[in-house]
């Protein structure tokens, strides 16, 4: 059996419990204050440095510095002031994260964010006890860990190898490690892989499907996405596609025909190229329910085009989760 966790790097047991509620809770308020949301993910925290300098919704400002080779960045608050000002070592940033070594800082950075948020900053390292300080190393840890990589987005994805993963959410491969070993969740480096688009995450495809329906994105290169997300059949359809109700006036006595009786809206999720009067091919494609783009030629659908539709990155936000979520949020 696959283990769970490796208990000799188990870091969780060093925090105690009111502290990790604390350090959730500082994770959503700093969602709220940056208006942070599922479309930031991953979330590359130079761009959140950038916001956080931008809003000063907490007085903070970052610099580069030459610090020693062991440090990537250090932050102090400079109270006569009342700022938080971080410094990064110059010789460490290496932009754009593309390695495991430097995917490395963007957690350094999240950890500088999380002595920010969690208030460890304010009384002077000199004037804690070494117990303290390893404290609040650890709650920093776990703060960028939580952070970069939520609970719910590393239950819904495709575990190809972990340098993949950890590369889709700009972490070292240690720091996904170690992120899977505290929730205990190893096994899921063996879990089942499910077929997703690579831009979307969308798991449910058409037979033939040439595009993914939700984004538009062309799929003949495979479907070796890492997230898993289902986007619900917003618009509900029944035998051969069709509505099981108008989208536009909700009546269920649509007839047998292409379009409501009622309101003359089709009664189908149709390729819009369908409809178009000037089209250059034909492609009469009847797409599913929820799908904002056709699946054979990757133009907008008729729904999508009504505006029945949201934009798939807009969705995103909403917790659509996959289909393997519940079990775990169970645990």
């Amino acid at each position: 059996m696959q283990e769970l966790f490796n208990v000799d790097h188990y870091t969780l047991d060093r925090i105690p419990r009111y502290r990790l509620d604390h350090i959730n809770m500082r994770i959503k308020w700093l969602k709220s204050i940056y208006n942070l949301t599922e479309n930031n993910w991953p979330l590359d925290c130079t761009h959140l440095l950038q916001k956080m300098k931008a809003s000063q919704a907490i007085p903070f400002t970052y610099g580069f510095s030459h610090l020693p080779d062991n440090y990537e960045a250090i932050t102090e608050y400079l109270c006569e002031y009342g700022l938080y000002l971080m410094h990064i070592n110059r010789s460490k940033v290496r932009y754009p994260f593309e390695t495991s070594a430097d995917r490395r800082l963007n957690f350094t950075l999240a950890h500088e964010i999380g002595h920010i948020m969690l208030d460890h900053l304010k009384v002077p390292r000199d004037l804690k006890s070494s117990i303290e300080i390893e404290m609040e190393e650890n709650e920093a840890n776990e703060f960028a860990g939580r952070l970069l990589m939520p609970d719910s987005m590393l239950y819904t994805c495709n575990y190809y190898s972990i340098d993949a993963v950890a590369q889709y959410f700009i972490v070292s491969k240690t720091a996904l490690w170690m992120r899977l070993n505290n929730i205990k969740r190893l096994d899921l480096l063996n879990s089942r892989k499910v077929r997703s688009c690579s831009c979307c995450g969308n798991t449910h495809f058409s037979t033939f499907a040439e595009y993914c329906g939700i984004c538009g994105t062309s799929i003949r290169s495979g479907l070796n996405g890492i997230r898993r997300i289902i986007y619900p059949q917003d618009i509900k359809l029944g035998m051969y596609k069709r509505v099981l109700a108008c989208p536009i006036c909700k009546s269920t006595n649509t007839g047998n025909g292409e379009r409501c009786c009622i309101c003359r809206t089709y009664t189908y999720n149709f390729c819009s190229n369908y409809l178009d009067k000037n089209k250059t091919y034909d492609c009469c494609f009847a797409n599913m329910g929820n799908s904002r783009y056709c699946e054979m030629c990757g133009n907008p659908t008729y729904y999508f085009g009504l505006g029945l539709l949201h934009p798939w990155d807009e969705c995103c936000g909403n917790d659509y989760v996959a289909e393997e979520d519940a079990k775990y949020y169970s645990k």
